[in-house]
This record gives structure tokens, C-alpha cells and sequence, in this order.
């Protein structure tokens, strides 16, 4: 496969054919002077790619952004390293919000029931609802003291 890569070094396309890849991006142009066949200079403008950019080919498929060039001109491909702290912090918190996301909507809803029970005089329902309640709040403690461990 190969790869464009930026001015910056980082990768900015890929493509399985060298020439097809060449030819879409090559937008500049210059002079080149040769020497022909009788010793003669001959000055031709050719395609080139843009100042910076270059095409190299990296064995195997992988996401463009996931190559660079070392300083050597070298492709190279990112390594990232996991913190595992603090992977396990941001978990921690997402788990604490959608708790407490959680909590809000099950209270919400046991709210409003309760006020549909207290507008009919449905005594026998509202006890029930001030029994899931505190069943909810005792869940909800406990849930929160083991992520909190």
C-alpha cells in the first residue's frame, strides 16, 4: 500500500497504486533539465508533488493517520500508551453519572406516580411508592459506595 504523507510528516492519503496515488495529487510543476542521447541539455516541465509531500509504501493495511515519518524519512507507525489510571478514573466517572442519570429518572418516575396516587387519595399506592423509594435510595447508596471503592 502507499501512503502520502504532509509536509508535517504525517500521513494524509493511501493507495494501492503508486501511479494513480502520484497522479491525484501531483498539482506543481517544474523545470528539469537532462541530458539526451547526443550529450545535449533538454529542459522539460514535469508533475510533482506539492513541496513537502512524498509517497512511500508501508507493507500491510493500516489507518492513515496511524503512520508518520521519523526524522530519517522513515515510515513509522503510532505506538499510543494507555494510562491505565487514569483510564480507570474516566470510567469511574462515567459509571458515576450514568448512576446518577439512572437515580434521577427512576426517582422522577416514582415522583410521579406518587403524585398521581395523592391526587386520586390512593393511600395504599402511595405507601407502596414511599416503599420503592426507599428501596431506590438504598440501591442507589449501595451502588455508589462500591464504585466508589
Amino acid at each position: 500500500m502507499f501512503y502520502l504523507f504532509d509536509s508535517q510528516g504525517n500521513t494524509a492519503t493511501f493507495c494501492p497504486d503508486y501511479d494513480r496515488l502520484f497522479d491525484m495529487f501531483a498539482t506543481a510543476e517544474k523545470e528539469v533539465t537532462e541530458t539526451d542521447a547526443d550529450g545535449g541539455e533538454v529542459t522539460k516541465t514535469v508533475k510533482c508533488l506539492p513541496d513537502g509531500y512524498s509517497i512511500k509504501e508501508y507493507d500491510g493495511y493500516t489507518e492513515p493517520g496511524m503512520l508518520y515519518l521519523d526524522e530519517d524519512g522513515n515510515v513509522k507507525e503510532r505506538v499510543f500508551e494507555v494510562d491505565e489510571a487514569e483510564e480507570a478514573a474516566r470510567a469511574k466517572v462515567a459509571a458515576l453519572s450514568e448512576l446518577d442519570t439512572q437515580y434521577a429518572a427512576d426517582k422522577a418516575e416514582l415522583s410521579s406516580q406518587y403524585l398521581d396516587a395523592a391526587m386520586s387519595g390512593d393511600t395504599d399506592t402511595m405507601d407502596a411508592i414511599k416503599q420503592e423509594l426507599a428501596a431506590l435510595n438504598e440501591k442507589y447508596d449501595a451502588d455508589y459506595a462500591e464504585l466508589n471503592k
